[in-house]
């Protein structure tokens, strides 16, 4: 008899791609989970587990998709290197210890 695994297929938030392409560009290691966190990140010899969350809504509340109680277990458990939550590239950055700079800055 076969037996099948039926994994769930994680939605990626829509800001992820954009958090993902930036720190890339930054200079740092980017894989991409699908469990229990969003991101394996390397910057500098240090490794960092990123969890991207949706953007604040524009009326100024928090986004709907909060930590499973999956995530809230793993990171209340892991003994590992650091664990941030993101939403946004600038925090990615700053987290892992690269400088945010915007598009004008650039020029």
């Amino acid at each position: 008899m076969t037996r099948r695994v039926h994994r769930r297929v994680a939605r990626r938030d829509d800001n992820e791609q954009e958090i993902v392409e930036g720190l890339r560009k930054g200079g740092a290691s980017v894989y991409m989970l699908d469990d229990p966190l969003d991101l394996l990140v390397g910057y500098e010899g240090m490794t960092t587990l990123i969890e991207v969350k949706g953007v604040k809504g524009s009326g100024g509340g928090t986004s709907h998709r909060l930590l499973t109680d999956a995530q809230k277990e793993f990171i209340a458990t892991w003994k590992g290197g650091r664990i941030l939550i993101v939403r946004t590239l600038e925090e990615a950055l700053l987290g892992i210890g690269i400088p945010y700079q915007t598009e004008k800055e650039h020029l």
